[in-house]
């Protein structure tokens, strides 16, 4: 039997208020991150104040909003990516064709997700499509 790994709390809810401002086009205020990442202000305030001096939150008018340090941190994952693509690329234009379904391209994300990097998409009625998939022909 697999022992979940320990986790550090304050760790997770730093990453939780950097999701929840990821999916916001606009600033998000502090009391719907606090409503968003169910957390009182007086945590969420001192986590974002932290996040802010280091550059990975920006407080702007109007509340919060993604760090432009952050742009630094995934400029390799995003090389990363495009090598993943690049090998497997064949192989699921293969699949789609063969299957006459869409082909996802999947790496593990965390203990028990994955994240999509890719699809191949056919015209076939029953294919489910996700939305976090970014798509390419």
């Amino acid at each position: 039997m697999s022992k979940e790994p320990k986790r550090i709390q304050s760790i997770e809810r730093g990453f939780a208020l950097l999701e929840a401002l990821s999916i916001h086009d606009q600033p998000m205020t502090l009391q719907s991150i606090t409503e968003a990442c169910s957390l009182n202000k007086t945590t969420a305030h001192g986590l974002l104040s932290t996040m802010s001096a280091l550059g990975y939150v920006s407080k702007v008018d109007g509340g919060y909003t993604l760090g432009l340090r952050l742009k630094e941190l995934s400029k390799p994952l995003e090389q990363r990516d495009e090598q993943i693509r690049r090998h497997f690329i064949d192989l699921i234009k293969s699949m789609a064709q063969l299957t006459n379904n869409t082909a996802y391209l999947a790496v593990p994300s965390g203990v028990k997700e994955y994240l999509y990097i890719d699809a191949i998409e056919r015209d076939n009625p029953l294919t489910i499509r996700s939305p976090a998939v970014a798509v390419k022909d």
